[in-house]
Order: structure tokens, then sequence, then C-alpha cells
């Protein structure tokens, strides 16, 4: 909800939220980074793209203190911090969800603009605002930040992780580009369950992703259980505690699916990693059907010694990151072998739009050095 509030109906802590737009419009650009629909891009997807960057970048302030642009009034939904005489309060400046919206925004059509073309000299512009934006700040606990000042929450394990937005379902923090400011996510969803939060189906399943995103296996298998045994009916449809009784959410049952998708596969446009995020006790199994930034439709079968994977290429050269302690065998296309190149955990192969690679790993011996495939290993 983006309307004012006031006359005491709605609550600005939930109900006026002027980033609602940024949050809807992601969903245009991931459509096409999951479809490599150009014509959508260009007809109608970048249009609504154009619109919200152009509302965000008016409504972003220079703050006096920083020097850095902002925005204000900022709600970081749906949690409240404390003041210096103990007082709640919703509304600051700067809370990292409206930073990470923005940011992400602005980011999403830049590269737009790289496959349509520049429009009105947008690019140029949005560049500039990017490098003046309120940067992620670490806090006392070493967790990211909600606020852009490091104020004590109202509630500590409060059920929204606004947040680690930037982590999940965004994409800008991650393990192996942003380390430290991955440390500061672990930190941030380590500190709300430790205080009860995630209590809610939906709630659980948004740690479950998150869990998964930080390449954390073991946590995001105990978070699907936690879910599983506590936010389900006996027909598996989310509930959310209420009164008088429980009532049924949709969103635990779709946010689920998806963390569990994060699970066995995360991507962008020319790369993704199998099993990134696999319990322990998920020994062997079999996934087909899934769809990977980039336009790929991937199938993994996984046992305890081995990786495979089938992947109907987009229109990409790919990488392919292979769960740790694995190393590649062979890439196939129709029988013959393809060669590709070898990086720590990742092999890199060309690729033709709509053929079906079949991609086979193994566990490296214990001691074993990861080998490169020789010239005359590959045709």
């Amino acid at each position: 909800m983006s309307n004012p509030v006031g006359a005491g109906v709605g609550d600005p802590n939930w109900a006026n939220w002027p980033m609602a737009g940024p949050w809807l419009v992601q969903h245009v650009w991931d459509h096409y980074r999951f479809s490599g629909d150009r014509d959508f891009l260009k007809t109608r997807g970048f249009a609504l793209m154009r619109g919200c960057a152009k509302f965000c970048a008016a409504w972003l302030v220079r703050d006096p203190r920083s020097g850095h642009l902002t925005t204000a009034p900022s709600i970081s939904p749906e949690n409240l911090f404390l003041i210096a005489t103990g007082k709640s309060a919703a509304i600051s400046a700067g809370c990292t969800m409206d930073l990470a919206l923005i940011r992400e925004l602005f980011k999403n059509c830049i590269a737009a603009m790289a496959v349509i073309g520049d429009v009105d000299g947008l690019t140029a512009r949005l560049a500039g605002l990017l490098k003046q934006l309120e940067p992620y700040r670490t806090g006392q606990y070493g967790q990211l930040q909600e606020w852009a000042t490091d104020f004590a929450e109202q509630d500590p394990g409060h059920r929204h992780i606004s947040h680690l937005y930037p982590l999940y379902p965004g994409d800008a923090i991650d393990p192996v580009r942003t380390p430290a400011l991955a440390r500061a996510a672990r930190a941030s969803i380590a500190r709300r369950e430790a205080h009860g939060g995630a209590s809610t189906g939906w709630s659980r399943a948004w740690a479950t992703a998150v869990w998964a995103r930080l390449g954390d296996g073991a946590q995001a298998g105990r978070s699907l259980s936690a879910f599983i045994a506590n936010s389900v009916a006996a027909n598996l449809l989310d509930t959310h505690p209420a009164k008088p009784r429980p009532v049924f959410q949709i969103d635990g049952n779709l946010g689920i699916t998806a963390a569990i998708a994060e699970m066995l596969l995360q991507s962008r446009e020319t790369e993704i990693a199998l099993l990134p995020a696999v319990p322990p006790q998920w020994t062997s199994g079999r996934v087909v059907g899934l769809r990977a930034r980039g336009g790929h439709e991937v199938a993994i079968a996984w046992s305890d010694g081995h990786v495979d994977a089938t992947v109907i290429a987009g229109d990409t050269r790919l990488s392919v990151r292979l769960p740790s302690g694995f190393e590649p065998l062979k890439v196939v296309q129709r029988g013959a072998i393809v060669r590709f190149e070898q990086d720590a955990q990742s092999i890199t192969f060309e690729t033709v739009k709509g053929r079906r690679y079949d991609v086979a790993s193994r566990r490296t011996a214990p001691g074993a050095a990861s080998s490169t495939p020789r010239e005359s290993d590959a045709t």
C-alpha cells in the first residue's frame, strides 16, 4: 500500500510504504532475466521500470549529516526502533530496504538500457545517483543495519527481515562477491532467530531462502523442517497464527517452494550454481524443470559420489558452479565432448541457445587436486 494513512485508521509502519513500486517492478526485470524476451522489455517492461526510477530519483534527498542521498520519510516494514527516551518509532531516514530497492532498480534500469538502448541520457543520470546513495552499514552486533542509524529494535525477533532484501530476493549481497556484507546478513538472521524470529509461515519461508542464499545447507534444512513442523496444516497449506484460529496464507507456500528452489539452484545471467545449499541429509535426489536466469532450464540428479546436470541453454556462454568437493568429468552435447575452462569450483563453456548440455561431475578423492582438461580431451 502506498496511500497516506491517518485519522486513526492504518499505521504508517505497515500501511504507508512509498517503495511498493520498486518492489513490484523487480518482477518486470526478473521476467526478462528468466525469459530473455527483449520485445517484452522494450515494448512493455522498461516503461514501467523507467517511470519507477524517475519517481525514486525525485524521492531521494540529501542527508545533511552524511552528505549521501537517502530517503525520508522512511519505514522498515514492519519493525519499530527505540529512540533515546525509550519510546518506539517507525519513521526515520534511509532504511536499508529503501536503499536496497532503489539501488537495485537503478542498476536494473542501466542493465535494461544496455539491451534496448539508452533513453534520454538516463544511464548516466542513474549511474551518478548510484554513487551518491547511502551505503550499507554494519551495526554493534555485526549485523546488517536495518536503519541508517544503529537503533535498538523494539522487537529483536521481529518476523520481518526487510533489511535482508539485498540478499534475498535481491542479489546485491552474496558470500562470493560481497563476503563482508554476507557475514553481516548472516549475523542479522541469526540474531532474529535467536530472539524468536521467523515465527510465521511466510517469515520462516523468507528465512529459509536467506539461509539458502548464504550457502548454508544445514541451516536451510533446519529452517525448512521448522516450516513443515510449525507452519502448515495437515493438508500442507500454510497457516498464520491469528485469533480466534489460524488462517491460511499463500505467501508461506509460495515462499517455501521458492526457498527450496534456491537450495537446489541459484543463478545469474551467465552463471548457475548446482546444489548450493542442500542439507547434509539430502544425500541423493533428482529435480527437473528448474528455470535459471539467462533463459536456461536445468535438471539435476545427485548421489553421494556424483552430481550430474542437464542444461537446455539460453543465449549465453555459461559457467556452472559445482558443489564444494566435486570436480568436473565432462560436458557432452549430442554425444560430443565440449571443451570447458575450469576455475576453482566453476566450469565455463560456450553454448548455443536451445541445445542440451550434459554436465557430469564426481566427488574429489581425498587429497586429490582438481585438474583442468587437456586440449586432447576436448573437441
